[in-house]
């Protein structure tokens, strides 16, 4: 009995890994380094039911903060740039807007979490981030995107299994899966060898 209820705990050890989305955003920015501009992150429900998500944007480099130019709206908390800024679908509106001026090459993490994520019920709607550029601090003139909106990519939760469905609208910034690390495989391999030993011993 003590060996199967083993065998259970390894079982949920080696499954369990499902608990956040995550995302590398890098956008090239070169041919506007030096330049003054803004960034508009926002993270929105869909018209129907959909359900709570987050997401933290991290590691967040390439960018000055211009100081006392954030502007939040909704399920913002955290920031100004670079310190993590953590957006909740909660509202119809959720939207971090900040002055920044551009390095040679814009990069930050996304890490998405919630019950949307980590147990999605296949509501109606998805929630779906935008990231949008402008080159002036009011946010009116798009920058790095034939977009009218300044949108350079979204990032599409699926209501269905929590999977992260990304499209770049410009050329200039890539949404990237991060690879995992050697260390997961190798402990998920042993935790697998671990099973094998114990059900062949049960068997």
């Amino acid at each position: 009995m003590k060996k199967q209820y083993f065998f259970a705990l390894l079982l949920c050890a080696a499954t369990t890994a499902h608990g956040a989305e995550i995302l590398n955003v890098v956008v090239n920015t070169s041919t506007i380094s030096g330049s003054m501009g803004s960034i508009d992150f926002q993270f929105n429900p869909g018209a129907f039911t959909t359900q709570a998500a987050t997401v933290q944007i991290l590691s967040f480099t390439g960018a000055t903060y211009i100081a006392g130019t954030q502007s939040d709206i909704g399920g913002v908390s955290g920031g100004p740039l670079p310190s993590i800024l953590t957006i909740a679908n909660s509202g119809l509106d959720n939207e971090d807007f900040e002055d920044i001026k551009f390095g040679t090459s814009l990069s930050f993490t996304l890490s998405f979490s919630g019950p949307a994520v980590t147990s999605p019920n296949g509501s109606l709607s998805s929630s779906t981030f935008t990231l949008s550029l402008f080159k002036d601090a009011a946010g009116t003139m798009p920058v790095l995107t034939g977009d009218p909106n300044g949108i350079l990519g979204t990032v599409q939760l699926n209501r269905d299994n929590g999977a992260l469905n990304s499209q770049a609208v410009s050329s200039n910034a890539q949404f990237i899966t991060p690879t995992p690390e050697p260390g997961s495989f190798l402990l998920l391999g042993a935790a697998l060898l671990v099973l094998s030993a114990i059900k062949c011993k049960l068997a």
